[in-house]
């Protein structure tokens, strides 16, 4: 018996059309596994399950930008570095965890702030 494809159910629980980022994250899970997903996320099967089942009732702004972070291949032209990155190291560069030396941290937190690269600037 084998299991439905994760972006089958994806689109059968979220509707048509499915999410850029639902389809991203269950195409991923396709490729390789939850499980798989769920490490590289930092979170639990479970949850990749409920995202991809549309159960998931927390924050899924913030579940949106931790599958783009951390799937989404995709490079963003940062102003701060005046070079493209992952969404990856733009997320941590924004959330202070990549810049340790307080003047770098200073410098990217003034351009991130504003960036159009930011999902938490204010419009």
């Amino acid at each position: 018996m084998s299991e439905t494809p994760n972006v089958d159910r994806a689109r059968a629980a979220w509707g048509d059309p499915l999410p850029d980022w639902v389809e991203l994250l269950a195409r991923t899970c396709d490729a390789s596994s939850q499980r798989r997903v769920a490490d590289r996320l930092g979170k639990s099967n479970g949850y990749i399950n409920r995202l991809v089942s549309a159960t998931y009732a927390g924050d899924l702004v913030e579940a949106e930008k931790l599958v783009r972070a951390n799937l989404d291949t995709a490079r963003v032209a940062c102003p701060a570095f005046s070079a493209a990155i992952t969404q990856r190291q733009c997320l941590d560069y924004r959330r202070g965890t990549r810049a340790r030396h307080p003047g770098l941290r200073r410098h990217i937190e003034g351009i991130c702030r504003e960036c159009i690269h930011n999902p938490d600037r204010e419009a």
